[in-house]
């Protein structure tokens, strides 16, 4: 009886519940349908990494579009990473970064920028490098500001500046003889001329794979030191996978004049092969640092605890001998090139012409030489890079990326015979990748 009259109850609170809903409805106007705010109306859900990631899927191609390691993470960072979860480092920690992290940081990074870092004060730890960039972004960036970046840019660049008010401007690097060069007149006028706010620069550079030389660095930190107010965001997220043997690796942060006006970001996700820890950083002068934080602590507060503990424990461990190389950096280099140095003959024996990365695990290949079936050929709403990388996966199973939405519109006519190949997988998903475009030779002209 007891249960009966309970649900007469509920019965009766939901009737009078639904009357007085209709009873506002009534009198409120109808919500209009939900529309973006103008600040990203100009963004689209589609974009080259949900076309191509979901083909590669449907299709089953290897799929050397998307640049996520293809193996696992070395074992002595997994084992660290369930040693702090035991230790029970799972609760907030410290907004700028854990201190085992910020310390292991401002120790690493003061031998590499020649300089004391101070760990409390010019380290901060964000959710991956694509954080340290949107809060550098938006933490120094205000509406109007110029916003340099060399193409082709990381595609994130350019929808990160405009949601800071920034105008991106892009300094085209052009391929001359599979070499990657730009105009220090360009790049002067861009910075100079133009009163940039920000200089964006990466290297080891996504997509083209160019590490820029100490000399090109001297002179970019030459154009900059002619702006009062330029600062410069260093994205180095690729910095142990470099191949220049012969040379150390030189951040621009280090050069004369540079220390007080640059950031340098970076993460731990290509390097330990963790792209999914989200575990960033940047480090530079206090001044820039807290422009850095006040965003960041608004935006996610702070990142993984077991996660930077974790890190900040393998950080000194790699530097350590690992396998057969004197320390996991040079065995992550010594990897890489192996695998880049297959994928870039296997690209060469088909007649797509790879531009040899000197850093990152992207190679950029030259299509000129190839002619498609005409359905390709002429396929409407897409450029021809777009359209071949369609080819290329449809037709034999093998997944690229084109290279137009990593250059601005006005720039779309240097991409369009490029496209890029990732060689972070598996020696067997390359394997299988070269021997699927042994085909593709039939079309070259």
């Amino acid at each position: 009886v007891a249960r009966r009259s309970r649900d007469t109850e509920e019965r009766g609170r939901t009737m009078a519940a639904s009357k007085l809903s209709k009873g506002v409805q009534s009198v409120l106007p109808r919500m209009k349908s939900v529309v973006n705010a103008s600040r990203i109306g100009s963004f689209s859900d589609e974009n080259v990494w949900t076309v191509f990631t979901p083909l590669a899927n449907r299709l089953k191609a290897v799929n050397l579009g998307q640049g996520f390691p293809g193996w696992e993470a070395p074992q002595f960072l997994k084992d660290n990473a369930c040693a702090a979860i035991q230790e029970n480092f799972n609760q907030y920690t410290r907004s700028e970064g854990h201190l085992n992290l910020v310390q292991e940081l401002a120790r690493g990074y003061s031998s590499t920028l020649k300089r004391e870092i101070e760990p409390m004060s010019e380290v901060c730890v964000v959710n991956g490098c694509t954080e340290a960039v949107y809060s550098s972004l938006q933490g120094l960036v205000d509406p109007g500001d110029r916003v340099v970046m060399f193409s082709p840019f990381f595609d994130m660049y350019k929808p990160q500046i405009e949601i800071a008010g920034g105008v991106p401007v892009t300094v085209p690097m052009e391929l001359v003889d599979s070499k990657w060069t730009f105009d220090e007149k360009e790049l002067r006028r861009a910075v100079v001329d133009g009163d940039a706010k920000v200089l964006l620069l990466n290297s080891p550079h996504n997509p083209s794979g160019k590490v820029f030389t100490k000399s090109e660095l001297e002179t970019i930190a030459g154009i900059v030191r002619e702006s009062s107010r330029t600062v410069v965001l260093s994205d180095e997220v690729y910095q142990f996978i470099s191949y220049n043997d012969d040379s150390e690796y030189v951040s621009i942060a280090a050069m004369d004049g540079m220390a007080e006006r640059t950031l340098v970001l970076s993460s731990s996700g290509k390097t330990f092969s963790v792209t999914g820890w989200k575990i960033g950083w940047c480090v530079g002068p206090s001044h820039l640092i807290s422009c850095v934080q006040s965003v960041h602590g608004l935006v996610s507060f702070c990142t993984s605890t077991a996660s930077q503990e974790a890190i900040a424990r393998s950080l000194r461990q790699a530097e350590e001998p690992y396998e057969d190389s004197p320390s996991y950096y040079a065995h992550l280099s010594k990897i890489y090139r192996k695998k880049r140095d297959f994928l870039s003959a296997a690209l060469d024996d088909v007649g797509l012409t790879p531009a040899i990365p000197e850093g990152s695990f992207f190679t950029v290949c030259d299509i000129s030489g190839f002619r498609m079936p005409e359905e390709y050929e002429s396929m409407e709403g897409v450029t021809r890079d777009w359209a071949f990388c369609l080819f290329l996966a449809e037709t034999y199973g093998v997944v690229a990326i084109p290279m137009s939405p990593f250059y601005s519109e006005d720039q779309q006519h240097l991409s369009c015979n490029l496209v890029r190949f990732a060689f972070c997988k598996t020696d067997e998903q390359l394997e299988e990748a070269a021997s699927r475009l042994q085909g593709l030779s039939q079309h070259r002209i």
